[in-house]
């Protein structure tokens, strides 16, 4: 929360320059937190024009949620339910291969939902040239050989933007990383960015077993454990 930032600057500075500045703070990627943030920049605005552009960021962030868990929340047909395709590939470390184009991301995120009931998902979007991405997958695996035994899936969304299938596959299988693969297409990965306010790569989303889009501030996926996933996955009715 950027409550300490704010009272600095009504502290230090005049309303209106501190109005100006409090548009311009870094938040979180993640949409819930996002929220959060932003209903309290607007307890703290004192010009009408400051007011108005926090009321517009809120409701854009919070029409955004919406989406997301309408998503989530549709139902698809008996033929498609739990689909996710004929895997391209399964391999002996536990990873599951798949590839979609053409499919929009609420289509995306309702199969997932569908293919996992009872179980929360774990959303990792990355880059087969992202080094970032690459750094954190040694977490993600053992994290996910931690879990093993928890209701909780990790689904590794890929990108084809700079990249291609065989480079993918090759990563999936130098990194030895379990999971659920999916290579998706570039129109695909765009709209996973809007749809989840992802700046860039890697990024992080978690949908708990009841298939609701949960706010968790994540930049790293060494920012979670087995504990606070743990406490994650138990914190869900």
């Amino acid at each position: 929360m950027p409550d300490r930032a704010t009272r600095r600057m009504d502290s230090m500075l005049p309303a209106a320059t501190a109005d100006f500045l409090k548009l311009r703070l870094t938040y979180s990627t993640d949409l819930k937190e996002r929220a959060l943030a932003w209903e309290h920049i607007l307890r703290t605005m004192h010009a009408a024009w400051a007011i108005s552009v926090a009321k517009q960021e809120y409701r854009h962030i919070e029409d955004n949620i919406s989406v997301v868990n309408a998503a989530l929340a549709r139902s698809v047909s008996t033929s498609d339910a739990g689909s996710l395709g004929k895997p391209l590939f399964e391999t002996p470390f536990g990873a599951t291969l798949y590839k979609v184009s053409g499919l929009p991301v609420s289509d995306l995120l309702t199969r997932l939902r569908q293919s996992f009931p009872g179980k929360a998902i774990l959303i990792d979007r990355w880059a087969t040239w992202c080094l970032p991405c690459l750094s954190e997958m040694p977490h993600s695996k053992r994290l996910e050989q931690e879990s093993k035994d928890l209701p909780v899936v990790f689904v590794y969304l890929c990108t084809l933007y700079h990249s291609s299938e065989d480079k993918w596959k090759s990563k999936v299988i130098e990194l030895q990383q379990p999971g659920i693969h999916i290579l998706i297409d570039e129109k695909l990965d765009a709209e996973l960015s809007t749809y989840f306010s992802f700046s860039g790569y890697p990024g992080y989303a978690y949908i708990d077993k009841n298939g609701k889009y949960k706010g968790v501030d994540m930049q790293n996926m060494s920012d979670m454990n087995i504990q606070t996933l743990t406490a994650l996955l138990g914190s869900t009715p």
